[in-house]
């Protein structure tokens, strides 16, 4: 991108020679002798300044604040235990013989 250098180069100031109201005469320098409708300083002639309304600029500032906010919370861990109860029936099985004696009286034969 090319530049001109010679935007950057400060102007000359012309309301530096230029007497403020309510100031002494003698504060301007020996050069500039006041005329009526402006000052004349040697052969250079400066008009009375033209002062336009004063520009509002905004500048605008931000500044960050932490604010700490606490969510307290709690866990419960509850240990569920199931007791599975199993019944179990065992059998056993036993065997007996009854033997029954029977005494017959068979008479005379």
């Amino acid at each position: 991108m090319f530049l001109n250098r010679n935007l950057f180069k400060a102007a000359p100031n012309r309301m530096q020679n230029m007497p403020m109201a309510g100031m002494p005469s003698g504060v301007y320098g020996m050069s500039q002798i006041p005329y009526k409708g402006g000052f004349a300083a040697g052969s250079v002639k400066y008009g009375q300044p033209v002062v336009y309304p004063t520009q509002m600029n905004t500048v605008n500032t931000y500044e960050t604040t932490v604010v700490p906010v606490i969510h307290p919370q709690h866990t419960q861990v509850i240990h569920n235990q199931l007791v599975q109860m199993q019944h179990y029936y065992p059998n056993t099985i036993s065997s007996e013989t009854k033997t029954a004696c029977v005494n017959q009286n068979c008479g005379c034969r």
